[in-house]
């Protein structure tokens, strides 16, 4: 199955960050395969 991430928060290294990373990590162990966009590097370069 594909997933699709989409981060949010700017925090680096911030708590929302560090359970999105978590679900990644299970997500590919179960054999997904997963693409992640994060929103405000995007957002950055629209400007």
């Amino acid at each position: 199955m594909k997933v699709l991430v989409i981060k949010g928060s700017p925090r680096v290294k911030g708590t929302t960050n560090t359970i999105v990373e978590e679900f990644i990590k299970g997500a590919k162990s179960d054999g997904h395969e997963v693409k992640v966009l994060i929103m405000v590097k995007e957002l950055l370069n629209l400007v």
